[in-house]
């Protein structure tokens, strides 16, 4: 009598997964085992998570000693229905194995030295994953579950390629310090780069906005990121002993890849400093919250620039940050003829490349342009 073995599908916690049943035999019981699936006691049949042709492995492994039953896993009614993305509440809570495991992670972060705001971001993006797969195990986890989760997690959730390779960038420390060696990180799919040219005021724009700003802290601290084309930590990091008056320069301490750079500070806006000192008397931190010593709240920063755009009726029209005062100013500067060199070492930028992004969006050098049109 012909063998044979019947293969289904179901859902269990989220997981499709592969359900062999067959009577009892050695030589099949010998396949199932070297395809990963485990016995299930209560149910009486072998179970598998299921891959990338999964279903196709196990007609292969199976097709040379019985006859196998798949109807039951390829009809539609019997599909398991598409996972919804979960929101953050409903995921469960992380296993104590997985919470052992990230703080491994953030303990090498931290021992080389990665920025806070990085190591915060990657462990929380890791948390999220690791939560939405239990409970599967780290050690289970493959490729194919990372694409899934950017299908119906990433996608679904309308996030960004910036935060799919976050992903990639955290899940890489994860599985190294972890000693999860299942899969190859060097493989892991990176979505394509995204060549957006940024958002730019015009400089009665910008003036427009400072203007309509009342409160005159508010009004300088926007203003010193535009004149200086700081980034929004920069300003907020920024420290009464890193004014030099007597240069007119700002000195920007261990930013963005860790680097220092010196930055032009308008004379006019010296004088506007001294005053704000002889009034608020910041002890430490240039601008300070509530609280004497400690830095100004970014979120507020944002807040106080948001309310202006709205004022202004930009708010409709464009999406204005607080990194769009710094794209302005260094399209402003080219504006001006200064030389790219100069802009990339203002800014801070490793490579010209990310400099040159600039000379998309300068207004007064694209009409400098003809088009041959005119000399026809």
């Amino acid at each position: 009598m012909q063998k044979s073995v019947t293969v289904s599908r179901r859902e269990i916690r989220g997981e499709r997964i592969l359900v062999l049943t067959f009577p009892y035999d050695h030589d099949l019981v010998n396949i199932a085992k070297d395809l990963g699936a485990s016995w299930n006691h209560s149910q009486r049949c072998w179970e598998i998570y299921e891959r990338r042709n999964s279903l196709n492995q196990v007609f292969s492994a199976f097709k040379s000693n019985a006859w196998v039953n798949y109807a039951q896993a390829v009809s539609p009614e019997t599909q398991p229905p598409k996972k919804r993305s979960k929101k953050k509440q409903d995921l469960p809570l992380l296993s104590k194995l997985h919470e052992a495991q990230l703080q491994k992670m953030q303990h090498q972060l931290e021992s080389k030295r990665y920025a806070n705001n990085t190591i915060k971001t990657y462990i929380s993006i890791t948390s999220d994953f690791l939560r939405a797969l239990q409970p599967l195990t780290s050690e289970a986890i493959t490729a194919d579950h990372i694409s899934e989760y950017h299908r119906t997690e990433i996608l679904a959730r309308g996030y960004g390629q910036s935060y799919h390779n976050q992903l990639i960038n955290a899940l890489k420390h994860f599985f190294r310090v972890n000693g999860l060696t299942q899969l190859d990180l060097e493989q892991l799919a990176r979505p394509s780069k995204e060549r957006k040219l940024p958002i730019v005021l015009s400089k009665e724009e910008v003036k427009r906005i400072l203007n309509s700003i009342v409160n005159d802290k508010h009004q300088l601290m926007i203003t010193l990121i535009y004149a200086c084309g700081l980034r929004r930590s920069e300003l907020i990091n920024l420290q009464l002993v890193d004014i030099d008056g007597e240069r007119s320069t700002l000195h920007i301490r261990q930013s963005k890849g860790k680097k220092d750079r010196m930055v032009p500070l308008p004379i006019v806006l010296l004088d506007r400093l001294r005053e704000y000192y002889k009034k608020y008397q910041p002890k430490t931190y240039l601008f300070e919250g509530i609280t004497h010593g400690t830095p100004y709240s970014a979120t507020s920063l944002q807040k106080i620039l948001s309310r202006a755009s709205s004022k202004c009726g930009f708010a409709a029209k464009k999406k204005i940050t607080l990194h769009t005062l710094r794209h302005s100013y260094a399209t402003h500067l080219l504006e001006n003829g200064t030389d790219l060199r100069y802009i990339q070492v203002l800014l801070g930028h490793s490579s010209s490349k990310t400099t040159e992004i600039y000379t998309h969006v300068s207004s007064e050098k694209l009409g400098e342009i003809k088009s041959p049109f005119e000399l026809l």
